[in-house]
């Protein structure tokens, strides 16, 4: 039966702790878990009932019955019925019960409870306390309203001066009856208490407890108490309660420990304390002797020492030093910090003060205090390495060293393996600080264990008895043996995963290592995350090492090339990159080459927004622009760059096929400035593979003439740098630049006065300047005048730069009359002449204008006599007309 209970007990605390290695369980889950109900054939519990009953007939219950109803043999024994409430309320009854059916009550008085539900358990003892029935976890009915006993309606406190610390209480009480009253007061850990007996009537009652000043004095405790419960008779109420702040020197009227200090002494300077001193502070009431005692311990409650002193004080704040022997502490070799357990002021064999677990010192070590001079005898082996690398044959070295401020007599040594091998050895004396070497040499040894100890018999009383001892494992090292690894082949961006494994015979632990830096390495798994930049075959050497001896192997790793995934082997995915290529990729046979974005030469990262581009010769910058990566992409290899491939002409060609630059995006270019009689340029606008393809008359399609004036010209601006001497060329798109002999057009020539009006034409009704504000300079173009219609002529005008000026705005709107249109017909057809490049017409036509206004003195070589005898006929018409207005005016 005994072996049975212990195995089911085994069972159930293997169980206990098994479960929480399941799931996560509170300890009330796990005790419902279980059922501790216990029954004998001697007595069972078949029923149990509560009530609630009132017993003194004011119509409130006041009584909590528990109704049990038992069946077994007759005989005495315990009822012992554990309520559950805030606390466990237990009442024990002795019962004698007749042999058959039986039942009594179990009664708890209302005023001792507080909840409105409750849990109980029933054991039943005999009368040799043998537990004969048991049951827990019984659940009463719900009780919503019951006579509850004493409530407390108001707390307060208050110092009675220096005599004591007062709680005053207003306690309502239900009935006259005889209360004990407890109060407890926290504070730092500790707690104490004050009661009161004494007999209470019915209703609210003033109760007041005190705490007198040596029990306040003895906390050595300033601040605020809190009351944390209330036991009045066997009812606990928690209050939660916090007193005011209070100092307990304020009510000490006898003597008193107020402040401990530590510190080592160091008496002869060699760097160890001879003594530890503790300081005490005292506030001495009256002039008189005082006996001060403490006792030392370390944190485990190991006794170090008790020193006590006595000396005549006089009233007020005094010190005394105890000191803790330090070679004592080392003896011990406990360490810091340690822990005043009480310390004690006492005046004619009295105490009038002591505290307890008061005071912690520094942390000290053992070995900071005076050694004792004694002997310390140590032992070492020296042994050759030989069996590290698989050798047997082993030579060793056992050295018994006095390490102690004493000589040594009598000394014993003895050697032994784990074998036959046994050797003792003798010595009379071995002084302080001297040693005594032995040699043992072994052929062809196996795996053994060496041992040596000295003093075995402890003759020799030692500063250290822990070092008397040593012992040495040897086993002879063997090779690890590293399994074979396969040849890999992945795809780049792949993820190479190699796990090593090998053998040991001696059980050593093994590292491993791998001999190329791509790997991550935990243990003897190593991973390399492929890139798109990761393409190749690779030679690869992983070692399994015991400290000593290694085995390695060599195996080689494919990673095939996934161009559609990273066309440049930059590392970064198609799909993101927004430069394809490298720098290399760049078309340039005249060029030392060097290409930035964003100031930066790292081409391998993710470009988005806009960045500034930048191309180089050498350190000079030839090609910039900025560029919106986050709406197109660059292909370096679409990339043409040329300069001149001659000193003669500057020139040079820019251009990326199959692409045009962003809107509102455009180049700069920098031109060398090698012809210094020649200050324009020929640019062309398009895309080119060739500076030949720039025509040398700059008169194609997309070709534009630009004086490098610093000026805006179609858009493009011409600026010669002397820093560099080089052109400085903005607003291009995807162009060539060649130096040419710029010449002015007659449009930006000075036209003569026409007509002797004094006045300053433009042909062909535009015009430009560089009048107004700002950096914009207007480039006006007008249509042609309209028909003279009731005496007026129009035009419609328009600025090809948008500046958002009229400074220079030609006139839209002029008064005519039919001969004056004529004039102006012909003028536009001269005008139009000029713009196709007939400079010979140009000229013949002003000939012809100055030979009708008088200017030159003959009429022109190629003058057209048609166009002379119609203008004769309007002047004789006009003159016609003048004549008989004027006369029928008269």
């Amino acid at each position: 039966m005994k072996i049975m209970g212990k195995s089911i007990l085994l069972a159930a605390i293997f169980f206990v702790f098994l479960i929480p290695l399941s799931y996560s369980i509170t300890l009330q889950d796990l005790i419902n878990f279980f059922n501790f109900d216990f029954l004998t054939v001697g007595i069972n519990v078949t029923s149990q009932n509560d009530f609630m009953t009132d017993k003194d007939g004011n119509n409130l219950n006041d009584t909590l019955i528990i109704e049990l109803a038992t069946s077994g043999n007759a005989g005495n024994y315990l009822v012992v019925v554990d309520l559950y409430d805030e606390n466990i309320i237990t009442n024990e009854t002795n019962k004698t019960l007749s042999s058959g059916t039986s039942k009594f009550n179990i009664s708890f008085p209302a005023e001792s409870l507080t909840k409105n539900k409750f849990n109980y358990t029933i054991k039943i003892y005999s009368e040799d306390y043998g537990l004969k029935y048991s049951k827990e976890g019984i659940e009463t009915s719900y009780y919503p309203n019951y006579e509850e006993g004493v409530k407390i309606i108001n707390i307060s406190d208050k110092s009675i001066g220096s005599n004591s610390l007062q709680l005053n209480f207003a306690i309502n009480f239900t009935k006259n009856n005889f209360y004990e009253i407890f109060a407890y007061l926290q504070y730092n850990g500790s707690i104490i208490f004050s009661k009161i007996n004494g007999t209470a009537n019915a209703g609210v009652n003033n109760i007041i407890l005190n705490f007198d000043n040596e029990t306040i004095k003895s906390t050595h405790y300033r601040g605020s108490f809190n009351l944390t419960s209330i036991k009045i008779n066997n009812k606990l109420v928690k209050t939660g309660y916090t007193t005011d702040v209070y100092d307990y020197r304020d009510f000490a009227q006898t003597s008193y420990f107020s402040g401990f200090s530590d510190y080592g002494f160091d008496a002869d300077n060699n760097g160890l304390s001879d003594l530890l001193r503790l300081n005490i502070t005292l506030e001495i009431k009256n002039d008189d002797s005082y006996r001060v005692e403490a006792a030392l311990y370390d944190l485990f409650g190991n006794f170090i020492e008790k020193k006590e002193k006595t000396w005549p004080f006089i009233a007020g704040t005094n010190h005394i030093i105890l000191d803790f022997n330090g070679t004592n502490i080392y003896g011990k070799k406990l360490n810091g910090p340690y822990i005043v357990k009480y310390a004690k002021i006492m005046e004619n064999n009295s105490v009038i003060d002591q505290v307890n677990n008061f005071y912690a010192t520094k942390n000290y070590n053992y070995a900071d205090f005076e050694r004792p001079q004694l002997p310390d005898l140590n032992l070492a082996f020296e042994i050759s390495d030989g069996y590290h690398y698989g050798s047997n044959n082993i030579s060793l070295n056992v050295t018994m060293n006095n390490t102690g401020d004493k000589n040594a007599f009598n000394v014993f040594l003895e050697i032994f393996d784990n074998y036959t091998y046994s050797i003792n050895k003798s010595i009379t004396i071995l002084p302080a600080n001297e040693h005594k070497k032995y040699s043992v040499n072994f052929v062809n040894a196996p795996d053994f264990e060496l041992n040596a100890i000295a003093d075995f018999d402890d003759f020799v009383e030692e500063s250290s008895e822990g070092n008397n001892i040593i012992k040495e494992i040897i086993k002879i090292n063997k090779k690890p043996a590293l399994e074979h690894i396969g040849n890999i082949t992945v795809n780049e961006t792949d993820t190479v995963i190699v796990t090593a494994a090998a053998a040991d015979n001696n059980s050593d632990i093994l590292t491993f290592s791998v001999n190329n830096t791509r790997f991550a390495q935990n243990n003897n798994n190593f991973l390399w995350h492929t890139t798109t930049m990761d393409s190749g075959s690779y030679a690869v050497e992983i070692s399994a090492s015991d400290g000593y001896l290694y085995d390695s192997k060599i195996f080689e790793i494919i990673v095939l090339d996934r161009i559609e995934l990273d066309s440049d082997n930059d590392g970064i995915n198609d799909s993101l990159d927004r430069l394809i290529g490298r720098p290399d990729s760049i078309s340039t046979s005249t060029l030392n080459l060097s290409f930035s974005i964003g100031n930066s030469a790292n081409l391998s990262r993710i470009f988005n927004g806009t960045q500034k581009v930048e191309f180089k010769d050498s350190s000079t910058t030839i090609v910039e622009f900025d560029f919106n990566f986050s709406s197109a992409t660059i292909n370096l290899s679409d990339i043409i760059i040329n300069k001149q491939p001659d000193n003669s002409t500057g020139a040079i060609v820019f251009s990326i096929r199959n692409m045009a630059l962003p809107a509102g995006f455009t180049k700069t270019f920098y031109l060398d400035k090698l012809n210094q009689s020649k200050n324009g340029i020929c640019i062309r606008d398009m895309e080119m593979t060739s500076i030949a393809e720039i025509s040398s008359g700059c008169n194609e399609e997309d070709e534009h003439k630009i004086e490098c004036s610093g000026t805006l010209q179609d858009g493009y601006n011409c600026t010669y740098l002397n820093s560099t001497k080089k052109y400085k060329v903005t607003g291009l798109k995807n162009s060539g630049i060649r130096q040419i002999d710029f010449e002015k057009s007659s449009e930006t020539a000075t036209t003569p006065a026409a007509f002797g009006d004094g006045s300053s034409g433009s042909a062909g009704g535009g015009g430009s300047g560089s009048s107004g504000s700002g950096s914009c300079l207007e480039n006006w173009q007008c249509i042609s005048w309209s028909e003279c219609v009731n005496n007026l002529q129009t035009r419609s005008c328009k600025d090809l730069n948008n500046c958002g000026t009229s400074f220079n705005k030609p006139t839209e709107a002029k008064a005519c009359t039919p001969e004056k249109q004529a004039l102006a017909v012909l003028e536009e057809k001269e005008e139009k002449n000029i713009e196709e490049g007939d400079k010979e017409s140009k000229n013949n036509a002003k000939s012809s204008l100055q030979g009708i206004t008088g200017l030159l003195s003959g009429p022109p070589a190629d003058a057209n006599p048609t166009i002379g005898v119609f203008i004769v006929f309007v002047v004789i018409v006009a003159g016609l007309f003048g004549y008989i207005y004027f006369t029928y005016k008269a």
